[in-house]
Protein backbone atom coordinates (compact mmCIF):
# COMPACT_ATOMS: atom_id res chain seq x y z
CA UNK A 1 0.00 0.00 0.00
CA UNK A 2 1.27 3.43 -0.94
CA UNK A 3 1.73 6.00 1.78
CA UNK A 4 1.13 8.89 -0.57
CA UNK A 5 -1.50 9.43 -3.25
CA UNK A 6 -2.98 6.13 -4.34
CA UNK A 7 -3.98 5.19 -7.83
CA UNK A 8 -7.69 4.53 -8.36
CA UNK A 9 -6.78 2.00 -11.05
CA UNK A 10 -5.82 -0.44 -8.30
CA UNK A 11 -9.45 -0.58 -7.17
CA UNK A 12 -11.11 -1.15 -10.57
CA UNK A 13 -12.78 -4.53 -10.91
CA UNK A 14 -10.88 -6.79 -13.23
CA UNK A 15 -13.39 -8.82 -15.22
CA UNK A 16 -13.91 -10.14 -18.72
CA UNK A 17 -16.29 -7.38 -19.81
CA UNK A 18 -16.73 -8.73 -23.35
CA UNK A 19 -18.07 -12.02 -21.98
CA UNK A 20 -20.36 -10.17 -19.57
CA UNK A 21 -21.84 -7.96 -22.31
CA UNK A 22 -22.24 -10.91 -24.68
CA UNK A 23 -24.07 -12.78 -21.91
CA UNK A 24 -26.37 -9.82 -21.34
CA UNK A 25 -27.14 -9.63 -25.09
CA UNK A 26 -27.89 -13.36 -25.23
CA UNK A 27 -30.31 -13.02 -22.30
CA UNK A 28 -32.06 -10.00 -23.88
CA UNK A 29 -32.42 -11.67 -27.29
CA UNK A 30 -33.67 -14.85 -25.61
CA UNK A 31 -36.38 -12.89 -23.79
CA UNK A 32 -37.44 -11.17 -27.02
CA UNK A 33 -37.49 -14.47 -28.93
CA UNK A 34 -39.55 -16.14 -26.18
CA UNK A 35 -42.00 -13.23 -26.13
CA UNK A 36 -42.38 -13.36 -29.93
CA UNK A 37 -42.90 -17.14 -29.86
CA UNK A 38 -45.38 -16.86 -26.98
CA UNK A 39 -47.62 -14.23 -28.59
CA UNK A 40 -47.67 -16.18 -31.86
CA UNK A 41 -48.48 -19.36 -29.90
CA UNK A 42 -51.46 -17.49 -28.42
CA UNK A 43 -52.71 -16.88 -31.97
CA UNK A 44 -51.54 -13.33 -32.55
CA UNK A 45 -50.23 -12.45 -35.98
CA UNK A 46 -49.23 -9.26 -37.81
CA UNK A 47 -52.30 -7.09 -38.38
CA UNK A 48 -51.29 -5.88 -41.83
CA UNK A 49 -50.01 -8.13 -44.56
CA UNK A 50 -48.34 -6.26 -47.40
CA UNK A 51 -47.94 -7.95 -50.74
CA UNK A 52 -47.88 -6.76 -54.33
CA UNK A 53 -50.70 -9.16 -55.25
CA UNK A 54 -53.00 -7.85 -52.51
CA UNK A 55 -52.16 -4.27 -53.45
CA UNK A 56 -52.90 -4.90 -57.15
CA UNK A 57 -56.23 -6.49 -56.22
CA UNK A 58 -57.16 -3.34 -54.25
CA UNK A 59 -55.89 -1.08 -57.05
CA UNK A 60 -58.15 -2.84 -59.59
CA UNK A 61 -61.05 -2.49 -57.17
CA UNK A 62 -60.39 1.28 -56.95
CA UNK A 63 -60.77 1.61 -60.72
CA UNK A 64 -63.88 -0.58 -60.80
CA UNK A 65 -65.76 1.26 -58.03
CA UNK A 66 -65.53 4.67 -59.69
CA UNK A 67 -67.09 7.45 -57.59
CA UNK A 68 -68.13 5.01 -54.85
CA UNK A 69 -64.48 4.50 -53.79
CA UNK A 70 -62.66 6.17 -50.90
CA UNK A 71 -59.03 5.52 -51.82
CA UNK A 72 -56.53 5.64 -48.94
CA UNK A 73 -52.98 6.51 -49.98
CA UNK A 74 -49.94 6.91 -47.78
CA UNK A 75 -47.65 4.82 -45.62
CA UNK A 76 -48.00 3.02 -42.28
CA UNK A 77 -50.07 5.74 -40.58
CA UNK A 78 -52.74 5.50 -43.23
CA UNK A 79 -52.50 1.74 -43.26
CA UNK A 80 -52.72 1.15 -39.52
CA UNK A 81 -54.57 4.16 -38.09
CA UNK A 82 -57.67 4.20 -40.28
CA UNK A 83 -60.70 2.17 -39.20
CA UNK A 84 -62.11 0.84 -42.47
CA UNK A 85 -65.51 -0.01 -41.00
CA UNK A 86 -65.96 3.46 -39.48
CA UNK A 87 -64.94 5.10 -42.78
CA UNK A 88 -67.45 2.92 -44.64
CA UNK A 89 -70.27 3.84 -42.21
CA UNK A 90 -69.52 7.57 -42.00
CA UNK A 91 -68.78 8.28 -45.67
CA UNK A 92 -71.09 5.73 -47.35
CA UNK A 93 -68.13 5.03 -49.66
CA UNK A 94 -66.11 1.82 -50.03
CA UNK A 95 -62.62 2.30 -48.52
CA UNK A 96 -59.79 0.98 -50.69
CA UNK A 97 -56.47 0.55 -48.88
CA UNK A 98 -53.60 1.52 -51.22
CA UNK A 99 -51.19 2.63 -48.47
CA UNK A 100 -47.85 0.82 -48.49
CA UNK A 101 -45.86 0.54 -45.28
CA UNK A 102 -42.56 2.43 -45.21
CA UNK A 103 -42.82 4.02 -48.64
CA UNK A 104 -43.71 7.24 -50.38
CA UNK A 105 -47.27 7.97 -51.48
CA UNK A 106 -46.15 9.89 -54.59
CA UNK A 107 -45.86 6.99 -57.08
CA UNK A 108 -49.30 5.71 -56.05
CA UNK A 109 -50.83 9.18 -56.28
CA UNK A 110 -49.26 9.71 -59.72
CA UNK A 111 -50.63 6.35 -60.89
CA UNK A 112 -54.13 7.25 -59.68
CA UNK A 113 -53.97 10.68 -61.32
CA UNK A 114 -53.09 9.12 -64.68
CA UNK A 115 -56.02 6.67 -64.57
CA UNK A 116 -59.26 8.15 -66.04
CA UNK A 117 -61.29 5.40 -64.34
CA UNK A 118 -60.40 6.78 -60.90
CA UNK A 119 -63.30 9.10 -60.07
CA UNK A 120 -63.62 8.36 -56.35
CA UNK A 121 -62.34 10.34 -53.40
CA UNK A 122 -58.61 10.03 -52.64
CA UNK A 123 -57.49 10.54 -49.04
CA UNK A 124 -53.72 11.05 -48.75
CA UNK A 125 -51.54 10.92 -45.66
CA UNK A 126 -48.83 13.51 -46.34
CA UNK A 127 -45.56 14.32 -44.62
CA UNK A 128 -43.16 17.10 -45.50
CA UNK A 129 -40.15 14.81 -45.98
CA UNK A 130 -41.71 13.04 -48.98
CA UNK A 131 -42.80 16.32 -50.52
CA UNK A 132 -39.21 17.59 -50.58
CA UNK A 133 -37.70 14.39 -51.95
CA UNK A 134 -39.80 13.98 -55.08
CA UNK A 135 -40.70 10.54 -56.40
CA UNK A 136 -38.34 7.97 -54.88
CA UNK A 137 -37.31 4.56 -56.14
CA UNK A 138 -38.86 2.42 -53.40
CA UNK A 139 -41.43 -0.32 -52.86
CA UNK A 140 -44.36 1.82 -53.96
CA UNK A 141 -42.91 2.38 -57.44
CA UNK A 142 -42.23 -1.36 -57.75
CA UNK A 143 -45.82 -2.19 -56.82
CA UNK A 144 -47.23 0.43 -59.20
CA UNK A 145 -45.07 -1.07 -61.98
CA UNK A 146 -46.32 -4.55 -61.02
CA UNK A 147 -49.89 -3.27 -61.39
CA UNK A 148 -49.23 -1.71 -64.79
Amino acid sequence: MHLSTSSSNDRLPQANWIAIWLGILVVIFSIIAYFEWHIRDLGWSPSVVDSPDLWVEQRKKASALGDKALILVGASRMQLDMDIQVLREKTKLEPIQLAIDGTSYLPVLENLANDPQITGTVLVSVNAYNMRQGIPKDTSIQWVNYYE
